[in-house]
């Protein structure tokens, strides 16, 4: 705040002479925080024609946060190319990643690998993905619910031709990440028309973000006449905490 003695005056009672000594400043600080970010490749299956396929990019899930491309650089390649039958990755990793945003003290990369699928004319393959979904630690439980068919590789082939046997829920209420197990045993194919059905399944993910909070701690002081035995002062208190959310949850005791 730059305060200084001479930003204050008092000239309302002649009686005294008052003089001001600015003994701490005043300051706010903004501290970098931790964050996670999910990098989750593309990916597409083709059937097979005898001609190359070739899938690119990747999608970025920051949560609650103001995080985008801008905030970091990517030094790989998100490109998947296949002509054959079966799978090519993008072989995406998370030190490919950099950030270059201050504002974020550490940032982790979680990485779902992008890819291409190539499958033979008797095959199926459908896509699902878990729903996602990221929360700063509140001490309220949070859940995830549901999933997408985010393709189908055959265009006869539709998402009411399969029924899915579990329930699709997460849920968590401390810091830290849940995912939802989904697995493709949890899909069956009702169809009877399409021999084989592949189901590839991309599981969902809750993650809930540990909180920063600084705690400032002022000791208690006195001044007492020598009198030759030892004295001692005692205890201290919370000047202030930079969360209210944090005296919400009662962190401090």
């Amino acid at each position: 705040m730059n305060l200084k003695a001479g930003d204050f005056s008092y000239d309302k009672d002649p009686n005294y002479q008052v003089s001001f000594n600015v003994v701490a400043d005043g300051y706010m600080q903004i501290t970098p925080i931790e964050i996670t970010i999910d990098i989750i490749g593309n990916n597409d299956a083709f059937t097979y024609g005898g001609s190359e396929h070739t899938v690119t990019g990747y999608t970025l899930n920051a949560g609650t946060y103001a995080y985008t491309e801008n905030d970091f650089t990517f030094t790989g390649s998100a490109s998947a190319s296949r002509t054959e039958e079966g799978t090519e990755n993008m072989h995406l990793a998370a030190i490919q990643f950099e950030n270059k945003n201050a504002n974020y003290s550490r940032v982790n990369f979680s990485i779902t690998d992008g890819y291409v699928t190539i499958v033979p004319v008797n095959e199926v393959v459908v896509t699902i993905v878990g729903n996602t979904d990221t929360f700063d630690y509140d001490g309220q439980s949070h859940s995830v619910t549901g999933y997408k068919v985010r393709s189908i590789s055959n265009t006869l082939y539709k998402e009411s031709d399969f029924t899915f046997t579990r329930t699709a829920k997460t849920e968590g209420r401390a810091a830290g990440t849940y995912e939802m197990g989904l697995a493709e045993d949890q899909f069956v194919n009702n169809n009877g028309n399409f021999a084989k059905v592949k189901f590839e399944v991309i599981d969902d993910k809750l993650t809930i973000n540990p909180i920063s909070v600084m705690v400032k701690i002022n000791g208690n002081k006195d001044t007492k006449a020598y009198n030759g035995e030892e004295q001692e002062v005692k205890g201290y208190q919370i000047a202030s905490i930079s969360s209210e959310r944090a005296l919400m949850l009662e962190l401090i005791q």
